[in-house]
């Protein structure tokens, strides 16, 4: 009873915060932009946008471009001198706390602009919200979809934009992004396989020869399981030493379970919780080869331009990972270790029960399959 009220009181609660955030902010002296640039990013998301970023920055050169992002991509963006002025926030907390989200609406509505991009492949509330009350010649984004199960609600918001991509929600993000670009701004643009230039701080590591593990991910489903961590660990050939990094008490533990097994070999090397963002981008990069989940290292590494080996649910195959065939002349092309099922594409409707926490398609791939990958990597290099 409680749940059904709360779903009956959400929409009424929003309507009400986005009606006093557009009565209030009329009284405002707006300060003008050009562009209004939406993105709900974590950071692999960040990382695949990043070439449909350069074909934006193009377009808004030397004009005045606000961007509305989350925390987890802020390392990134101020170092961006693209970007005029960053209003970050917390899309999670938007969502649950109306109190929030009238502050937030209340910050974004003292400022007026010319175009408005909503760039993400999944709508989220808090882009929506912000769509319907900032005042905008233009307000462009993608149609609604199911990804996060918010469909219902994001049709409600559709009106409020000027105009909604065409692409199929069912495609590579990369090629979404590609239909965006081409329906506002250049008809003639291919993606390409995105890079980051960063600058990075040093960081001193205790070896000069190693891989990087990356244990985790931000929805455990997609962990491989620690045991099988542990397996790969043995077969890595004895002059490559391995680097454990994570973040968060669910993978400071996995690093060290992995840890303590292989305690006595003085090949493991823990930096769990260790680094920030951009010391980890460092670490990245002078790795030989990262083996991770369906997080940000698959895509942090390809785009650092290290050789990643991802395994991968099926939960939504496709839409990250893996990337095109198109694309894998490009040495560092990610290679994706899966086991294909006829539920792939479920959107987390998973029909089997959940193995240490991942999902069935995950706890199936074997260490031997991992390796096969590595091992033919290490005899090409």
């Amino acid at each position: 009873m409680v749940k059904k009220t709360k779903t009956f009181l959400f929409p009424i609660i929003y309507t009400f915060v986005e009606f006093v955030a557009t009565k209030v902010g009329v009284f405002f002296q707006k300060k003008s932009f050009d562009l209004l640039l939406i993105r709900m990013d974590r950071i692999g998301d960040w990382v695949l946008f990043q070439d449909a970023l350069k074909e934006i920055k193009h377009r808004y050169e030397g004009q005045k471009v606000l961007l509305v992002c989350q925390k987890w991509v802020i390392d990134f963006v101020e170092q961006d001198l693209f970007f005029s002025k960053i209003e970050c926030i917390d899309a999670l907390r938007f969502t649950k706390n109306p109190f929030y989200a009238l502050h937030v609406l209340l910050r974004i509505s003292h400022y007026s602009f010319s175009d408005v991009f909503s760039i993400f492949h999944s709508r989220t509330l808090a882009a929506d919200s912000i769509i319907k009350i900032v005042k905008a010649k233009k307000k462009i984004g993608f149609p609604a979809d199911d990804y996060n199960h918010y469909i219902k609600t994001a049709q409600t918001y559709d009106k409020y934009y000027t105009q909604l991509v065409s692409t199929d929600s069912s495609k590579h993000v990369f090629y979404q992004y590609q239909d965006f670009i081409r329906q506002t701004i250049n008809p003639n643009y291919t993606m390409q396989l995105p890079t980051l230039d960063l600058e990075l701080p040093e960081v001193n590591i205790e070896s000069t020869r190693y891989c990087l593990f990356m244990v985790g991910a931000s929805d455990i489903r997609r962990s491989w399981p620690t045991n099988k961590f542990i397996e790969l660990v043995s077969l890595i050939p004895d002059d490559i030493d391995i680097v454990l990094v994570g973040h968060g008490e669910a993978e400071r533990q996995r690093c060290e379970a992995i840890s303590t097994v292989h305690r006595k070999n003085g090949r493991i090397l823990d930096y769990c919780g260790k680094f920030s963002i951009l010391k980890l981008c460092s670490v990245i990069k002078s790795a030989l080869f990262v083996v991770c989940n369906d997080s940000s290292g698959a895509h942090l590494a390809p785009a650092l331009k290290v050789k990643t080996f991802v395994i991968a649910t099926g939960a939504h195959w496709g839409l990250c990972v893996p990337y095109d065939e198109s694309l894998c002349t490009n040495p560092y092309f990610p290679t994706v270790v899966n086991k294909e099922k006829s539920c792939f594409r479920c959107n987390w409707n998973c029909p089997y029960d959940l193995e240490q926490g991942s999902t069935k398609c995950m706890g199936e791939v074997s260490v031997d399959e991992v390796f096969e990958k590595i091992n033919h990597y290490l005899y090409s290099i």
